[in-house]
């Protein structure tokens, strides 16, 4: 089992090709969505909705106030700690590590 964890951070316009590469690719998503207080997350966007409640994707939202909370710093911090929010999240041992600009070819 193979499973891909994107960590986004203000991805609205590239997650959806992102996630279509990697169809039939992988058996899990992983979405980490990284967005500061007051902003809407990718799960709230009507047309990404369907993509990312599929039975084989796993969101992971976190804002500033985790980070901060976690008493870590606000700017950079945020891949690490969701790298590894997924990494315990997953089903899998194999994982495939991205960003949501990134599209797999055939």
């Amino acid at each position: 089992m193979l499973s891909a964890v994107i960590i986004t951070f203000n991805e609205e316009k590239n997650i959806e090709r992102c996630l279509a590469s990697l169809t039939g690719v992988v058996d899990e998503i992983v979405v980490v969505d990284y967005n500061p207080i007051g902003e809407k997350t990718l799960i709230s966007n009507p047309k990404l909705k369907p993509l990312l409640e599929h039975e084989n994707v796993f969101n992971i939202i976190v804002d500033k106030s985790v980070l901060i909370d976690d008493c870590l710093p606000e700017n950079g911090f945020y891949e690490y700690f969701g790298k590894n929010a997924a990494a315990v999240r997953s089903r899998s041992k194999l994982l495939f590590m991205t960003n949501a600009d990134i599209i797999i070819s055939n």
